[in-house]
């Protein structure tokens, strides 16, 4: 009994060290992309405060009724954004 049990642990050692070597790969990427993780939050949230300050400005100037034919079928001169663009 002892004896398979020895080699099925013997058998199975090449896949342990392919996974060791994997995991070290991994925890080496994590390892970079930690380093990286702040200052990209700290960008995607400037980004986020600027994109909801567009959102707002757009709302004001053409309004929110995107499912009216003048958005989506516009005839020349009578879209919502000809105001803004004379």
């Amino acid at each position: 009994m002892n004896i398979a049990v020895n080699s099925a642990a013997l058998a199975a050692a090449p896949s342990v060290a392919i996974a060791a070597v994997a995991d070290g790969e991994i925890v080496a990427a994590g390892k970079k992309f930690e380093g990286l993780f702040p200052r990209y939050m700290e960008v995607w949230f400037q980004w986020s405060r600027l994109m909801r300050e567009a959102h707002s400005q757009t709302n004001a100037k053409f309004g929110t009724d995107y499912g009216s034919p003048a958005w989506s079928q516009p005839s020349a001169g009578e879209s919502p954004a000809q105001a803004f663009l004379e």
